[in-house]
Protein backbone atom coordinates (compact mmCIF):
# COMPACT_ATOMS: atom_id res chain seq x y z
CA UNK A 1 0.00 0.00 0.00
CA UNK A 2 1.64 3.43 -0.93
CA UNK A 3 -0.25 6.57 -0.29
CA UNK A 4 1.44 10.03 0.19
CA UNK A 5 1.39 14.11 0.32
CA UNK A 6 -2.14 15.24 2.34
CA UNK A 7 -4.06 12.24 2.60
CA UNK A 8 -0.78 10.45 4.49
CA UNK A 9 -0.53 13.48 6.56
CA UNK A 10 -3.78 13.70 7.68
CA UNK A 11 -4.29 9.43 8.19
CA UNK A 12 -0.82 10.21 10.34
CA UNK A 13 -2.67 12.92 12.14
CA UNK A 14 -5.70 10.62 12.57
CA UNK A 15 -3.94 7.76 13.58
CA UNK A 16 -1.60 9.95 16.34
CA UNK A 17 -5.19 11.13 17.74
CA UNK A 18 -6.46 7.81 18.07
CA UNK A 19 -3.30 6.53 20.17
CA UNK A 20 -3.34 9.82 22.21
CA UNK A 21 -6.47 9.75 23.19
CA UNK A 22 -7.01 13.56 22.03
CA UNK A 23 -10.28 15.04 19.89
CA UNK A 24 -9.51 15.83 16.49
CA UNK A 25 -11.98 17.01 13.83
CA UNK A 26 -11.10 14.30 11.04
CA UNK A 27 -12.88 14.67 7.55
CA UNK A 28 -15.35 10.97 6.60
CA UNK A 29 -12.35 10.38 3.96
CA UNK A 30 -9.63 10.12 6.29
CA UNK A 31 -11.41 7.58 8.57
CA UNK A 32 -12.05 6.09 5.96
CA UNK A 33 -9.00 5.52 4.63
CA UNK A 34 -7.19 5.42 8.50
CA UNK A 35 -10.43 2.57 9.00
CA UNK A 36 -8.66 0.15 6.29
CA UNK A 37 -5.30 0.47 7.10
CA UNK A 38 -5.99 -0.45 10.68
CA UNK A 39 -7.99 -3.13 9.28
CA UNK A 40 -5.32 -4.59 7.03
CA UNK A 41 -6.99 -4.45 3.73
CA UNK A 42 -4.23 -4.54 0.81
CA UNK A 43 -6.22 -1.77 -1.09
CA UNK A 44 -7.68 1.59 0.11
CA UNK A 45 -10.15 3.93 -1.13
CA UNK A 46 -11.67 7.02 -0.18
CA UNK A 47 -15.09 8.31 -1.33
CA UNK A 48 -15.25 11.32 -3.87
CA UNK A 49 -16.97 14.48 -3.30
CA UNK A 50 -19.32 13.66 -6.37
CA UNK A 51 -20.70 10.21 -4.35
CA UNK A 52 -19.49 6.52 -4.91
CA UNK A 53 -16.92 6.82 -7.20
CA UNK A 54 -16.56 3.02 -7.69
CA UNK A 55 -19.81 1.99 -9.00
CA UNK A 56 -20.19 0.09 -12.15
CA UNK A 57 -16.88 0.78 -12.44
CA UNK A 58 -15.23 -2.77 -12.76
CA UNK A 59 -13.43 -4.49 -9.99
CA UNK A 60 -11.61 -7.47 -8.64
CA UNK A 61 -13.49 -9.10 -5.97
CA UNK A 62 -11.43 -11.11 -3.23
CA UNK A 63 -12.72 -13.25 -0.53
CA UNK A 64 -10.56 -14.68 1.75
CA UNK A 65 -11.51 -17.62 3.43
CA UNK A 66 -9.97 -19.89 6.29
CA UNK A 67 -10.80 -23.60 7.27
CA UNK A 68 -11.20 -24.05 11.30
CA UNK A 69 -9.79 -27.38 13.35
CA UNK A 70 -13.37 -28.47 12.61
CA UNK A 71 -13.33 -28.44 8.87
CA UNK A 72 -15.97 -25.15 8.40
CA UNK A 73 -14.64 -22.94 6.06
CA UNK A 74 -15.50 -19.25 6.67
CA UNK A 75 -15.18 -15.75 4.73
CA UNK A 76 -12.96 -13.97 6.69
CA UNK A 77 -12.28 -10.67 4.77
CA UNK A 78 -13.63 -9.79 1.35
CA UNK A 79 -12.33 -6.28 -0.63
CA UNK A 80 -12.34 -5.00 -3.76
CA UNK A 81 -9.95 -3.39 -5.94
CA UNK A 82 -10.77 -1.79 -9.89
CA UNK A 83 -9.39 -4.12 -12.33
CA UNK A 84 -6.68 -2.96 -13.83
CA UNK A 85 -5.54 -4.30 -17.71
CA UNK A 86 -1.94 -3.59 -16.47
CA UNK A 87 -2.12 -6.17 -13.53
CA UNK A 88 -1.02 -9.27 -14.34
CA UNK A 89 -2.03 -12.59 -12.59
CA UNK A 90 1.14 -12.79 -10.97
CA UNK A 91 0.93 -9.51 -9.45
CA UNK A 92 -2.52 -10.29 -7.93
CA UNK A 93 -1.27 -13.51 -6.62
CA UNK A 94 2.23 -11.33 -5.43
CA UNK A 95 -0.68 -8.87 -2.98
CA UNK A 96 -2.34 -12.02 -1.86
CA UNK A 97 0.44 -13.78 -0.67
CA UNK A 98 1.48 -10.63 1.07
CA UNK A 99 -2.36 -10.42 2.99
CA UNK A 100 -1.84 -13.97 3.89
CA UNK A 101 1.44 -13.89 5.14
CA UNK A 102 0.25 -10.77 7.13
CA UNK A 103 -3.01 -12.80 8.19
CA UNK A 104 -0.50 -16.05 9.00
CA UNK A 105 2.25 -13.62 11.22
CA UNK A 106 -1.04 -12.14 13.33
CA UNK A 107 -2.68 -15.84 13.68
CA UNK A 108 0.71 -17.36 15.07
CA UNK A 109 1.80 -14.01 17.18
CA UNK A 110 -1.55 -14.87 19.14
CA UNK A 111 -0.90 -19.07 18.89
CA UNK A 112 -4.10 -19.86 17.08
CA UNK A 113 -2.20 -21.84 14.39
CA UNK A 114 -4.78 -24.82 14.93
CA UNK A 115 -8.10 -22.96 14.82
CA UNK A 116 -7.25 -20.79 11.70
CA UNK A 117 -5.76 -24.00 9.84
CA UNK A 118 -5.88 -23.41 6.07
CA UNK A 119 -6.73 -20.24 4.23
CA UNK A 120 -7.66 -19.67 0.21
CA UNK A 121 -8.68 -16.97 -1.82
CA UNK A 122 -11.13 -16.82 -4.88
CA UNK A 123 -11.53 -13.64 -6.88
CA UNK A 124 -13.94 -12.25 -9.27
CA UNK A 125 -14.08 -9.64 -11.73
CA UNK A 126 -17.57 -7.73 -11.02
CA UNK A 127 -19.85 -4.48 -11.72
CA UNK A 128 -21.25 -3.21 -8.53
CA UNK A 129 -23.97 -0.58 -9.00
CA UNK A 130 -23.06 0.49 -5.22
CA UNK A 131 -19.85 0.21 -3.54
CA UNK A 132 -19.22 1.01 0.27
CA UNK A 133 -16.52 2.18 1.48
Amino acid sequence: MCFSGRLYDSVKAHVKSLLTGEDVDVDPSVACVTGGWLLDYPSLYYPSDDGNCLSEVPLRLYRCYTTTTGRTETIICSFSTPSDASSTEDEDEALMEEYWKQFRYRVAKKNLQTIFSKQHHTRSDVCLSHVAL
